[in-house]
């Protein structure tokens, strides 16, 4: 097949725009992208992108996190939204599955800290036969409940980067059910 079997995405700025971008071209298998952990599904938040020519390069990074972390990239429920923008769950037709996997949906295999690994569903059906509920990225749970399990129960989200200091957020109110 012609299609990458991963795509790495983390520029810190408009990763959910060249995500939807890049999938309109290529159809991974698993999709890796960093997410901005402060905004817990099912909130959906995207950075307003920044392309002036002063903000590109590593001079131009510098200053855009300057501004603050708390308030870059994209949350969960953004990321998956623009991974799944033109993409529809594969159909039953005479017995078999319809799809091409160039249309099949993204799903949610785990949060990472400040990453989320998404996999396409028909990857995801082979993982959940060969690991069946003995992974915890395999097991059938929400996207919030991924997320908590990811990023709210880290041991460094309170602390690594200064994200939820900088935004005098203590994200555990949001995920308070």
């Amino acid at each position: 097949t012609s299609e990458p079997a991963l795509l790495k995405v983390d520029i810190d700025n408009a990763d959910c725009i060249l995500v939807r971008k890049l999938l309109e071209v290529f159809s991974p298998v698993i999709l890796h992208a960093e997410i901005n952990p402060l905004f817990p599904p099912p909130l959906v938040f995207r950075q307003r992108f920044e392309g002036q020519e002063e903000d590109i390069g590593e001079a131009g990074r510098l200053r855009r996190l300057a501004r603050g972390q708390s308030v870059s990239g994209c949350s969960l429920s953004a990321l998956l939204e623009d991974a799944n923008v033109r993409r529809q769950s594969a159909h039953l037709q005479g017995g078999s599955r319809v799809a091409h996997g160039g249309t099949l949906p993204y799903h949610l295999l785990h949060v990472e800290y400040a990453n989320a690994v998404l996999v396409r569903e028909d990857a995801l059906e082979a993982l959940r036969v060969a690991f069946g509920e003995t992974s915890a990225s395999t097991l059938d749970a929400s996207d919030e409940a991924k997320w908590r399990l990811g990023y709210l129960c880290h041991p460094l989200a309170r602390h690594l980067y200064g994200r939820e200091f900088a935004a005098r957020l203590d994200v555990r109110a949001l995920a308070d059910p």
